[in-house]
């Protein structure tokens, strides 16, 4: 059996890992089985996902909350990194879904926390693949803060929330709140 785009993000939504998923910050409860609903909202029609080719070949996905569209490259298709984009798309579905107040940058924030949880649940180690990201090691330290205590840690979050605002790509997003309209 051959399975579509949607059913590849339904089946990492619905995943053990993603299940695992679970913290609260900026008063967003993010949980594993929020992502079910996710999935859920998938089949029902409410959220799309289509490939989309005019992805540069760095970016796995975005989150389209106009359209209420997950847009997905063919950039490893299928493996753990773009399963972890799917998270991080989902995690920004979910605060649009809900119509959570939040700013841009709190919102990659959670997004970036949600989807290194995710690798950190999948067995994904740092330290052996060759990434230089600050933003993917300050999400890491979050993360791992998380799986010890069941919590983040402010001062983590706060270092994880400088490396994004100091990160070029999410410049335009300092100072601006996500357009959560559900």
């Amino acid at each position: 059996m051959e399975y579509t785009l949607e059913d590849n993000v339904i089946r990492v939504l619905r995943s053990y890992e993603v299940s695992r998923v679970n913290f609260r910050l900026f008063g967003i409860d993010v949980r594993g089985t929020v992502y079910g609903e996710i999935a859920d909202k998938i089949l029902e029609g409410h959220f799309t996902v289509e490939i989309d080719s005019s992805l540069d070949k760095y970016t796995e996905a975005k989150y389209s909350r106009k359209k209420n569209k997950f847009r997905m490259s063919r950039n490893a298709y299928g493996f753990r990194g773009w399963h972890s984009a799917v998270v991080h798309e989902a995690t920004h579905a979910l605060t649009d879904w809900r119509k959570i107040q939040i700013t841009k940058i709190d919102d990659e924030v959670v997004a970036h926390i949600a989807h290194t949880l995710y690798m950190r649940r999948a067995g994904f180690g740092f330290k052996s693949h060759g990434i230089t990201d600050p933003v993917w090691y300050a999400a890491r330290d979050v993360a791992d803060s998380i799986i010890k205590s069941g919590k983040p840690n402010d001062a983590l979050v706060k270092k994880l929330r400088d490396a994004v605002k100091n990160d070029p790509f999410y410049h335009e997003f300092i100072g601006e709140m996500a357009d959560n309209d559900g």
